[in-house]
C-alpha cells in the first residue's frame, strides 16, 4: 500500500486504533518545534492547541473589527448630526472637514467645488477637477502622494505647503452631476493605500451632495 491508500483506509475506518491499542503506544511523531519523537496522543494535543489559538486569534481579530465599526458608526452618526442643522456650504463644509480632522485621524481635509459660490476656506471653487488617469469619477481612490497625480490633486487642494504622504479623493455627485471632490490627507504614507474600504469615504461624499440639495431646494 502506498501512503494515499493509507491515508483513505485509516479514513474511512476511524476505529482502526481502537482495536490496535498496543499499535497506537508504539507511534512516534516528531515534534514540529523540537523534532524530537513524541507520542500520537502529544501530537494530537499539539494540533488542538494550535487550532484552538488560530479560533482565538480569528475571535480577536473579530472583536475587534466590531469595536471599530461600532467606534466608525459613532462617529459617521456624529458628524451626520452635525451636517444637519448647518444653513449654508459654508458651515457645511466647515463642519464636515473640521469633523474629519478631529474624529478620522485626517490631517487635511478639503472640497474642491466645481462653482465658485463660496468663501469657505474650507471649499475650494475649481474651474475643473485636476485630471486623474484612469479615474472615472464614480469611486473614491486613495494612494501614496508619490503617485504623481495625487500628488497634482494635493498641490490644487492644500497648496505647495502641506506635509502629506497619502491622500483618499472621493467624488461628489448629485445624481449624474458631479459637483465636487471630498479630498483627504494624512501625513503618513501608508494611512490611505490602495487596498483600504472606501465605503465610509462615499459615504460622506454623498452626504455632502445630499446636503448641498436640501439647500438648494430651501432656497427656491
Amino acid at each position: 500500500m502506498d501512503a494515499q491508500q493509507v491515508v483513505e483506509f485509516l479514513t474511512a475506518h476511524p476505529e482502526f486504533f481502537n482495536e490496535q491499542t498496543e499499535l497506537l503506544e508504539s507511534l512516534r511523531l516528531r515534534h514540529p518545534t523540537t523534532g524530537e519523537a513524541i507520542s500520537l496522543l502529544e501530537r494530537q494535543n499539539l494540533l488542538l492547541r494550535d487550532q484552538l489559538n488560530q479560533s482565538q486569534d480569528v475571535l480577536e481579530e473579530l472583536i475587534r473589527n466590531a469595536k471599530r465599526n461600532d467606534r466608525l458608526f459613532k462617529q459617521v452618526r456624529n458628524l451626520t448630526l452635525a451636517i444637519i442643522p448647518t444653513q449654508s456650504m459654508t458651515d457645511m463644509a466647515y463642519h464636515v472637514t473640521n469633523r474629519l480632522v478631529s474624529d478620522f485621524e485626517v490631517h487635511y481635509a478639503c472640497i474642491l467645488w466645481l462653482a465658485d459660490d463660496s468663501e469657505s476656506l474650507a471649499i475650494r471653487p475649481v474651474d475643473r477637477l485636476p485630471d486623474l488617469p484612469g479615474w472615472d469619477h464614480k469611486q473614491a481612490l486613495c494612494g501614496p502622494v508619490a503617485t504623481p497625480s495625487l500628488a497634482n490633486l494635493c498641490q490644487v487642494a492644500f497648496g505647495t505647503q502641506a506635509d502629506i504622504g497619502s491622500v483618499a479623493a472621493a467624488p461628489i455627485w448629485q445624481q449624474s452631476n458631479l459637483l465636487g471632490m471630498l479630498v483627504l490627507a494624512n501625513q503618513s504614507a501608508d494611512h490611505f493605500v490602495n487596498s483600504m474600504d472606501t465605503l465610509f469615504l462615499n459615504h460622506v461624499a454623498n452626504l455632502i451632495a445630499s446636503k448641498y440639495q436640501a439647500l438648494n431646494n430651501h432656497t427656491r
